[in-house]
């Protein structure tokens, strides 16, 4: 693991800190790799939803019915990655 220094307002620094009291994270790191996670996800999401509205290529691209399980799987394959840190 790499460490980073990062300075947070008052205000956010007293919220960081109200879900750790609350049990929702172990620490400050813990919280900012869950939000990294989610960052990661959400990028992956929108290519995938730009992918599967992006006109098809008849020779190589996914049928549209396909979009379906490639965007579950790659849901999936984030999900694993997550447990793997």
């Amino acid at each position: 693991m790499h460490s980073q220094l990062i300075t947070l307002p008052a205000a956010l620094k007293q919220f960081v800190d109200s879900q750790i009291a609350k049990g929702r994270y172990s620490d400050v790191t813990d919280y900012v790799c869950d939000l990294i996670r989610a960052d990661e996800e959400r990028i992956a999401e929108a290519m995938l939803e730009a992918a599967a509205h992006a006109p098809p290529d008849e020779e190589t691209g996914p049928a549209p019915e396909d979009w379906r399980a490639i965007r579950e799987e790659a849901l999936a394959q984030a999900k694993k990655t997550r447990g793997h840190d």
